[in-house]
């Protein structure tokens, strides 16, 4: 098999034996991961973390322009594809080689569901026609990876040939831009119809499919699967406050920084007590640089004095000279949170994060927030929203700085304009 067939997975529901079992094949692998998986440092498989678009055709494009040798055939399947044994794998991918494009299949899955298979074949001829002609694997760039409940956010795009790919204008999905090159060159198209491979989907409505004994993921979303949120792991070990039992901000916190949790990021955590509030954004954070803010000397990267103080803030944003990607007010110093926010709003970099948390003790930040909504549409002053069709010089900070303003119980974030 070696430079004939590549397994290009896409990584998000980290199920363990599905990873034992592609560890131990003799058939090279490599994982475009969508969030971090120790999983994959234990089992050393070849992976690369990216940003979480496009679903699985957005890892299968990252992978052809990144890591493809440029010599073999590719097997694309998602995480969630269940293999029985090696040696079936091994006996497909000998198919597989035969044909331009295969796809494969489970019988009660094509019978009952008639959904897009989970796993497909792609030779190197059809691979170098895709780059060629529509400059990779087409997918929906609106898709930010996320579901809610058993409907995808984005679902109303991924109808062939209606949604517009990052690729061409109006183009057409990946089955299209498939079916047309295959008419125009008279390529070889095959299907493998078995029950040995159980392929399964993000949101199914049926809990199991009938006669497959297999149980189906009826639910996508982060805060369906237990001990998958690595923050709230982390934070259950520190015994830190945000942990579920008391007021589950983890939920919200790995819901926005898992795309971003391997890059190099400049975090400040404002009123910390001790050195455990840095722990867990270090343990989570593993590239960053983790800095603190303390009425006292609890720690190293720890900044002493009153964060209320303007001076002081300036003081700090000085020795910091990379800005700040993510800053949060943890709420233990009552008062002046608004003011704080203010003075320090400018140093948080393009396409930054600012979070408030312990919001229901503190209704004059809910209040000041409310009122940034405004801003957020340029208070109603001009026709069109779309900050570069404005003249710069007549917005106010708030107004060109403010790109999102995200409510959730106790705990709100405000994403700075890129």
């Amino acid at each position: 098999m070696k430079n004939n067939i590549i397994i290009c997975i896409a990584g998000w529901h980290y199920f363990k034996e599905f990873y034992k079992q592609v560890s131990r094949s003799k058939i090279r692998s490599f994982v475009v991961a969508h969030r971090h998986s120790n999983i994959l440092d234990n089992l050393k498989i070849n992976y690369a973390v990216t940003k979480n678009i496009g679903l699985e055709y957005g890892a299968y494009d990252w992978f052809i322009k990144n890591e493809w040798d440029k010599k073999s055939g590719v097997l694309f399947m998602h995480d969630d594809v269940k293999l029985l044994k090696n040696t079936i794998l091994h006996n497909f991918l000998t198919v597989c080689k035969n044909f331009d494009r295969v796809y494969i299949i489970d019988k009660q899955r094509g019978k009952k569901l008639k959904r897009s298979p989970r796993c497909f074949y792609l030779s190197r001829k059809i691979i170098f026609l895709l780059l060629n002609k529509y400059n990779g694997i087409c997918y929906d760039v609106h898709n930010k990876g996320y579901t809610m409940g058993n409907r995808g956010l984005y679902d109303d795009y991924y109808k062939d040939g209606s949604y517009k790919t990052k690729h061409e204008e109006g183009g057409v999905g990946f089955k299209g831009s498939l079916d047309a090159i295959e008419k125009k060159y008279d390529l070889k198209l095959t299907k493998i119809v078995s029950n040995k491979i159980s392929l399964y989907r993000r949101g199914d409505l049926q809990d199991s499919i009938k006669g497959s004994g297999d149980t189906m993921l009826n639910d996508n979303s982060i805060f369906g699967r237990k001990d998958e949120n690595v923050l709230e792991n982390i934070a259950v070990k520190f015994k830190d406050h945000r942990r579920r039992e008391l007021n589950y901000y983890t939920k919200w916190y790995d819901y926005y920084f898992s795309p971003m949790r391997l890059d190099n990021l400049t975090v400040l955590e404002i009123s910390v007590k001790d050195d455990s509030y840095l722990n867990l954004w270090k343990k989570y954070f593993k590239n960053s640089d983790i800095y603190g803010i303390s009425l006292k000397n609890v720690g190293k990267n720890i900044f002493v004095g009153d964060p209320r103080n303007k001076k002081f803030i300036e003081k700090i944003s000085s020795k910091i000279s990379t800005g700040f990607d993510i800053i949060i007010d943890n709420g233990s110093v009552s008062g002046g949170r608004v003011d704080l926010f203010e003075s320090i709003f400018s140093y948080i970099n393009p396409g930054g994060i600012y979070v408030f948390e312990n919001l229901q003790k503190d209704s004059s930040v809910t209040s000041f927030l409310k009122n940034r909504i405004d801003d957020m549409n340029f208070n109603g002053r001009f026709r069109y929203n779309n900050i570069e069709m404005v003249d710069q010089g007549s917005l106010s900070v708030y107004e060109k700085g403010l790109f999102s303003i995200i409510f959730h119980p106790g705990i709100c974030f405000i994403f700075k304009r890129f």
